[in-house]
Formats: C-alpha cells, structure tokens, sequence
C-alpha cells in the first residue's frame, strides 16, 4: 500500500521592508481569514502594522499552501534556532491560522521542520485546534513542552435579552451607576457617541489619546501616547479599521465635552474593546464604567454576540461578567545542552536549571576524560 501524496507544501517568506512577499500574500491571507471567520488579530493588516512599530528584520511568516491557496500562515520571529511568535503586550490573540485541522497539523509540522531548539507561542487559545496541534507534533518530534496559563480574557455572551442581562448584574453595581448617571445629568447634556471615523478620524484620536492615559498610564509609561510606536501602531489600526468599517471610536461626552473613551473594533458579531480612558477630573462620575454599560448595551441592540473585553482580567471588567476565555502560552524545548537548561528553568525554577546545568557539564568533563583516555598513545 503507497501512502497518498501530500497535498500541503511549506514556505518561509520575509516580510520585513524590501520583501515582496508581505503585499504578495496579504490577499490570500485575508482569503483565509474570511474562510475561517478569523479575528481582526489575525489578519495581515495587523501584522503588517505590528511589525512596521514593534518588529525587526528577523520577522518571517510560515506559508502553507494546498489546492492552489493558501491553506496555513503562522507569523513568526526569532534569531537562529529561537522562534517566537509574532506578539507582544499589545496583542489580545494569536494563532496559527489554518482552514481546517489537517491544514492545522501540517502548519506545525512545517514549524518543527525549522528545528527550532527553542520555540514560544503566546496567547494561544487553549481550546483551539492551533494548541492541540503544536501539542501532538512537538510530542511526535521528541521535543520537552511546558504549556501555562497566559491571559484570561473576559467577554459577555450576548445571548439573552439586555433587560434580563442588566437584571443578572451585581445590585449594588446598578445602583452606583443609576447614582453616578444621575448626578452626571445634573451638570449637563450627557450623550453617547459612536464614529465609525470615516470623517474627522485625527480629531477623534487626538481626544481619544489624550483621554487614555487616565493619570495612572502616563505615570507608569504604558499610555499610548508615552511612545513614537505605539502612537503610530493605534493610528495605523484605526486608519484601517475605519477604511474597512470596523472602528468604532467611542465617547460619553458632557455638553461636548469627552469625559470617557474607548477604541474599539466590530467584526463577524463580536465587539472589541481595544483601549479606553476618561478625563481624571470627572472621576466621582466613573465615566468609563458608564461608558461600559452605555456600549454593552448598544451591543445589545445591535444584536452582537459577543462583548470581548480582550486583555487580563481585570476587576472593573469581572463586574460586567464572570466568563473568560483561556489563552496560554506554548514553550517546546529540543535536546540540546542549553535548551535543556531553559527548559528546566521555565518548567521547575532557577534552583532546576542550576541543577540541569551541573549536571550537563559534569556529564560534558566526564566525556572529555572518556574521549582522552579511549584516544590511542602517539606513535
């Protein structure tokens, strides 16, 4: 019995500036990502602008192809041997974006066949195809594996009616806010707005990004506005956001005035809250927690399906809801000396490694002396 052909084949293609391969394969990766549904997160343009403010020139993307398209893509960076995905703090999700789970599979056979001495994925989900495929070829490849908890993301499922949702919230948490919303009334007229930033885009970003910081950001150098790249990386994803109808810049403004903001993408159903701030001086108002429940409920009445808070679980966002997603961040170890020892360190602690390492070189002079007595004596 012959075994079947296969019908995938593998490439690594740069996509660093002065590579055609990037504006080559944009339109068949966004092809695939609407063939799987995919999230804005793992699009092309997002990499494209991840990589133009955060990346370098060791930036590559993992192609699969099968039946004449593209079947797989997996951005990837990394110097040598030592493979990472193409993320950071600022990415809410990452996978190996494959059409189904034999697509899936051979993607992370392509990646082991990089022999990568150490390999890390982050903000992966944990019941995703993408995870349960690196697992099963890293375990057939002989590679060590530490998988951990990474982020839990929280998000409202919205399937059920927004009076029986907003009935299902903290008693007290309803209070406050009917409090805050009322003592807000009495300043002024208070609105909700909505931009799709078709027209007036750098006005709003420029009143978006002031609100940001909310005082502790900028005390802490994490506000956008703190670095030249991630000013230019939130403008880029708003620019094509809004160009493809997916930004929705949002504020809850008093007499004109923006007290709260979130930038926030919609796509497929689903609701992103990317970033968001509020002037402090109106803190006794919470405007941003009552720009929370201004936009769920919009969310509501759009009929969405998910609200997705994106990043950790933090408690301001545990107070709208108590489901979380599971991302995780995969680590496969070769064995080699060093990775050996890395392995250790992440899988046991420091006092592992120190032991790991003790034992490679004892087992390294203990090689050395067999290799010296075994030479034969000069003639």
């Amino acid at each position: 019995m012959t075994t079947p052909p296969n019908r995938f084949v593998s490439e690594l293609c740069g996509v660093g500036e002065g590579d055609d391969g990037w504006d080559a394969l944009a339109g068949e990766w966004d092809e695939l990502a609407d063939r799987v549904g995919a999230s804005p997160f793992l699009r092309p343009a997002w990499f494209d602008l991840w990589q133009r403010s955060f990346g370098d020139s060791t930036a590559r993307v993992l192609v699969l192809r099968g039946s004449g398209r593209v079947a797989g893509v997996l951005p990837l960076r990394g110097r040598g041997r030592v493979v990472e995905s193409m993320a950071n703090n600022h990415t809410p999700a990452f996978e190996p974006l494959a059409e189904d789970e034999d697509a899936s599979i051979e993607l992370a056979r392509a990646l082991f066949a990089l022999r990568p001495r150490r390999l890390t994925l982050e903000y992966l989900d944990a019941e995703g195809t993408g995870i349960r495929a690196l697992r099963a070829v890293a375990a057939r490849r002989r590679y060590l594996v530490v998988v951990r908890d990474w982020e839990r993301p929280p998000y409202i499922a919205l399937d059920r009616s927004w009076r029986a949702y907003e009935g299902s919230l903290d008693a007290k948490l309803r209070r406050d806010l009917a409090r805050r919303r009322r003592r807000l009334d009495e300043c002024g007229a208070v609105i909700l707005e909505v931009s799709d930033g078709k027209t007036g885009l750098a006005r709003l970003l420029k009143e978006g990004f002031a609100l940001e910081p909310s005082g502790w950001k900028d005390a802490r150098g994490t506000a956008i506005r703190s670095q030249p790249e991630t000013v230019a990386f939130y403008t880029g994803l708003a620019r094509w956001a809004s160009e493809h109808g997916m930004l929705r810049l949002s504020f809850l403004r008093l007499d004109g005035r923006p007290l709260a903001f979130q930038l926030g993408l919609e796509d497929r159903g689903s609701y992103y809250f990317v970033k968001g701030g509020y002037d402090a001086a109106y803190t006794r108002f919470a405007p941003a927690k009552l720009l929370v429940h201004d936009l769920v409920a919009r969310a509501f009445e759009q009929r969405l399906t998910r609200f997705e808070f994106l990043g950790p679980p933090e408690r301001f966002k545990l107070e709208w809801t108590s489901t979380c997603h599971r991302l995780e961040r995969f680590q496969a170890y070769a064995h080699t000396p060093d990775a050996l020892v890395a392995w250790a360190a992440t899988a046991y602690g420091r006092p592992a490694a120190r032991a790991a390492r003790s034992l490679l070189r004892r087992a390294q002079q203990l090689r050395a002396k067999t290799e010296a007595y075994m030479k034969p004596p000069h003639s």
